[in-house]
């Protein structure tokens, strides 16, 4: 239970960095909502990441290798929730409301990789 509030603590803070670079993105240039939250998924890898390994799962291991890991996941995270905000945005959702349900479904899923495949308890 301990280990899953300290994901819940961190990745809501990735997901809030996220949101907010979604958001100023949006706000401050001409790209559309796919792009945007694509950008903000990759721009949040670095201090997401370091809660991770450190606060969430305490990870022991190599940082490079678990990192290395970790940013394909992300890169395909982004892909996936890049391409969700454009779905959403060409369907009539405002977007604060993409962005936010866009990020909300990568939540699952990089939790179960992150504890499986990046971060694993040996």
């Amino acid at each position: 239970m301990a280990l899953r509030l300290r994901f819940l603590l961190s990745g809501g803070t990735g997901f809030c960095l996220y949101y907010a670079f979604s958001l100023v993105l949006h706000a401050t240039t001409t790209l559309g909502d796919g792009p945007c939250a694509t950008l903000a998924t990759l721009a949040a890898i670095p201090p997401t990441f370091a809660l991770q390994k450190f606060f969430a799962f305490r990870a022991k291991g190599d940082a490079a290798s678990q990192g290395v890991k970790y940013v394909a996941l992300q890169i395909v995270s982004s892909v996936l929730i890049g391409s969700m905000s454009t779905l959403f945005q060409r369907v009539g959702l405002p977007s604060w409301i993409s962005f936010l349900f866009a990020g909300v479904s990568g939540v699952a899923l990089s939790y179960a990789v992150q504890s499986s495949l990046i971060f694993r308890r040996r």
